[in-house]
């Protein structure tokens, strides 16, 4: 995990921005992981509108995120996944 210093992440709308950031995606790519436009990515991270709560459970999977840190502001953030983790030495 990387704790992520939450000061100045006070909206929701920075809260996905950072999260999409950590996660190494474009707007363009969050929004078709999770079925929306990338101006409604847009839209949310400028706090013009707000994902519902099925979109908000989409990016909080996508990119790997607790839901509550986007509602709550947590300050415990996951690192990414590995989408090509290296094996292990036995």
């Amino acid at each position: 995990m990387t704790l992520m210093n939450d000061a100045g992440l006070t909206t929701l709308g920075q809260r996905i921005k950072a999260a999409r950031q950590l996660a190494g995606m474009r707007q363009e790519d969050l929004a078709y992981a999770v079925g929306a436009s990338r101006s409604a990515v847009n839209e949310w991270e400028h706090e013009r509108s707000e994902p519902n709560a099925t979109r908000m459970f989409a990016i909080a999977q996508t990119t790997n995120q607790p839901l509550g840190w986007f509602a709550e502001g947590l300050i415990q953030v996951r690192a990414p996944r590995d989408s090509n983790p290296q094996p292990s030495d036995p």
